[in-house]
């Protein structure tokens, strides 16, 4: 069952959605995002940077990950995470490499 389709039918008005797993760019943050997901858990990214940088590494995957999510939200032409929610002209699936944006 594709992500998008699986996130709709767990939200509800008493349910958040919480994500996990291959979440590797600022833009997978803002699909996941763009379809309903409440939090993004970003480990890997993270974890890549301490080893290869230390404190400093984390800092620039971070960096890295806002620079490539505020793109993909301006090119989106969504100020908020509120406006990309409602947006429902946002394709983030139709298949493979369409949904690498």
């Amino acid at each position: 069952m594709p992500f998008q389709k699986l996130l709709k039918q767990l939200r509800t008005e008493y349910r958040s959605v919480f994500v996990d797993g291959g979440f590797r760019t600022g833009t997978d943050i803002f699909k996941a995002l763009a379809i309903g997901a409440q939090l993004v858990f970003i480990g890997r990214p993270i974890i890549y940077g301490l080893a290869i940088g230390g404190k400093e590494g984390v800092k620039q995957v971070l960096k890295l990950l806002k620079t490539e999510f505020d793109y993909a939200m301006r090119l989106s032409g969504c100020a908020t995470i509120s406006q990309l929610r409602s947006q429902k002209d946002i394709v983030v699936y139709r298949n493979r490499f369409f949904s690498k944006l």
